[in-house]
């Protein structure tokens, strides 16, 4: 009886602690198709200015991780949920700040309205005038919140799709008038017939970030924001 309740002790131990080293050292990466800070291809990221960081952060940090490409708002809810969980490249907002650990900034991104140059008679200079369109989205995006708030209604005058390549297909092919964007990816802009206007009334920016969940170990963050600096001052001394 002796012998079994320590075979239990010390295997409730090592279960244990090989649990919370696994939290701590393996984690969850998560991202989508958004150049030109992380290109997708065949459902797998294969470059990117952001990409490239992370990859290089992660083999500092000595950290295990797998990078998964997900629907946006896919990404975003799982990034939120659970721990070990790192979301790239994320808009920052005043919402969002307390939601997540913020490990790098990345840029910054201005955001216009975009239409077709196939249709001439699209003019928006306010967000009243906005309204009158018919917009696109990517669902659970910083733009597809930041409309709704400003008043657009799904199936009104707000389309919400996964990604931002299908969100420029519908401005392309007229089945939507506009796009709130930060800039036109550069496939998108080679591979249009008639090219995009940029409606430079309406602007705001905001800044782009790899973030964690706010569930992840502390000690998790503390190794990952040393391997950020790390990556970043090695950038700047390049």
């Amino acid at each position: 009886m002796v012998i079994r309740s320590l075979f239990l002790l010390v295997y409730t131990f090592f279960s244990s602690y090989g649990i919370a080293h696994s939290d701590e050292t393996h984690l969850r990466v998560v991202t989508e198709h958004f150049p030109p800070y992380q290109f997708v291809k065949n459902g797998e990221v294969t470059s990117g200015f952001a990409y490239e960081i992370v990859k290089a952060a992660l083999a500092k940090a000595q950290l295990h991780a797998a990078i998964e490409v997900l629907p946006w708002a896919r990404a975003y809810e799982v990034a939120l949920k659970y721990p070990n969980v790192i979301i790239f490249s994320i808009a920052k907002t005043d919402e969002r700040a307390p939601l997540f650990h913020w490990l790098l900034e990345l840029g910054r991104l201005d955001f216009h309205m975009y239409s077709s140059n196939n249709n001439k008679l699209i003019n928006i200079n306010s967000m009243a005038e906005a309204r009158k369109y018919i917009l696109v989205a990517v669902r659970g995006s910083y733009e597809a919140d930041k409309l709704l708030s400003l008043g657009f209604r799904l199936d009104t005058n707000l389309i919400l799709v996964n990604d931002f390549a299908h969100a420029w297909r519908m401005v392309e092919k007229g089945r939507a008038d506009a796009i709130y964007a930060s800039h036109i990816p550069p496939k998108v802009k080679h591979s249009s017939l008639y090219g995009y206007k940029q409606h430079p009334t309406i602007y705001e920016h905001r800044f782009l970030h790899v973030a964690a969940s706010l569930s992840t170990p502390p000690s998790t963050i503390a190794k990952l924001q040393r391997a950020f600096s790390q990556v970043r001052q090695a950038q700047k001394n390049q």
